[in-house]
Parts: structure tokens; C-alpha cells; sequence
């Protein structure tokens, strides 16, 4: 929803669920304190994946963002990508994910 109405944007239910796949892998990752992550634990966590998928996120959002609002400079369609991929839509996902528990 926030991608349609907020964003003006259609994503397909694959989209939707890789998000959410990655916001849950997000944070189990960053539930662990980095003494917590032996190789062991990193790869079965994929952290790898996971922070690579963050600036994945990061670029793709930040691009939409200068899309919508052109008078952005780079720096600050950065900053607005972060509050949407670490705030709105990493804890939209959570909420449902919460609730179909």
C-alpha cells in the first residue's frame, strides 16, 4: 500500500515478497551484536546478501525519489531513500509480518 498510495508506484507480489524477505533476514541480521556473528552464523544468515540488498534498496528507492521530486540533489534523494528503506518500509513489512504470526 505504502508503494501504491505513497509512492505512486505498482509492484508485483514477487516485489512485495522479496521486501518482506529481506526486512525479516534485515533483522535477525541486525538483532545479533557483531561478536554474535562467527562465519558460521554470517553465512547461514546471509549477511552478505543482506547488506547488498540494503544498497540495492537504497539506490532503487533513491532514484524513485529523485524521479518524483527532480529538484533533489543526490546526497538528499540518499537521505530521503533511507528514512523510506530503513524506516517506513522495513517497518510496514514488520507490522504485517507481526500480525500474520
Amino acid at each position: 500500500m505504502l508503494h501504491k498510495y505513497g509512492l505512486q508506484l505498482d509492484i508485483s507480489e514477487e516485489e512485495a515478497g522479496a521486501l518482506g524477505s529481506w526486512t525479516k533476514a534485515a533483522l535477525v541480521s541486525s538483532a545479533l551484536t557483531s561478536k554474535l556473528l562467527v562465519p558460521l552464523i554470517e553465512d547461514k544468515l546471509d549477511t552478505a546478501g543482506v547488506r547488498a540488498n540494503h544498497s540495492l534498496y537504497i539506490a532503487k528507492y533513491a532514484a524513485i525519489s529523485q524521479k518524483m521530486f527532480p529538484e533533489l540533489t543526490d546526497e538528499h534523494a540518499g537521505m530521503v531513500s533511507h528514512g523510506l528503506v530503513d524506516g517506513a518500509l522495513t517497518f510496514a513489512v514488520l507490522i504485517v509480518l507481526t500480525l500474520c504470526i
